[in-house]
């Protein structure tokens, strides 16, 4: 966003004759610890020294798809540990199996919800996360999924974001690279 907008915007003076107090502020894109302090910050929050955000997971630590699902888990756990090391805000992370399935899935959230988690990373894979996805929607948790991406995890839902591309922008980037690179001059989907 351009300042000289923003500047002309908060300090002139509409033809409708009002001035606009608005406050306003500069945020880099992204989601990491420098955000979530800026913005608690901002926000007056936490207003005790051991305040903290819990953060909830779910995924598949059991079952078939448990490589994706231990991937996230660990990797979040890293995270925590290293933020909560700096002092300051404290992150509580909890993190619960779906085994890969919807309706599991579904209880853990439920189960999370009851341990009074704030936000959502998850859940991994896209059938359980679209089903959480309508949850977390209706109860207005902020939910990142690093890894579903399935378009229906996010349609319509303003508080459900995806880390990585949806499955046809996979589809058609993989389409491209395989066409400008002449990797085969057949080529067969089988799904």
């Amino acid at each position: 966003m351009d300042k000289n907008i923003v500047d002309k915007v908060t300090q002139g003076e509409y033809k409708y004759g009002f001035v606009t107090d608005i406050e306003t502020d500069f945020i880099p894109k992204g989601l990491n610890e420098d955000i979530i302090r800026l913005i608690s910050k901002k926000k007056e929050e936490p207003k005790k020294e051991d305040a903290k955000l819990v953060i909830g997971g779910i995924g598949p630590t059991t079952g078939g798809a448990a490589v994706y699902g231990l991937a996230v888990k660990q990797g979040a756990e890293i995270a925590v540990e290293e933020i909560n090391a700096k002092g300051g805000l404290q992150i509580e992370y909890m993190f619960e199996d779906d085994t890969h399935d919807a309706e599991v899935a579904v209880n853990a959230y439920n189960k999370l919800m009851d341990k009074k988690m704030q936000l959502l990373m998850g859940t991994v894979t896209s059938s359980p996360c679209v089903a959480v996805s309508a949850k977390t929607y209706k109860d207005r948790v902020f939910e990142l999924t690093p890894s579903a991406s399935a378009p229906a995890v996010t349609e319509g839902k303003d508080n459900v974001f995806q880390m990585c591309f949806t499955d046809p922008n996979q589809g058609t980037a993989a389409a491209s690279y395989m066409k400008s690179h002449n990797v085969g001059t057949a080529i067969y989907v089988i799904y």
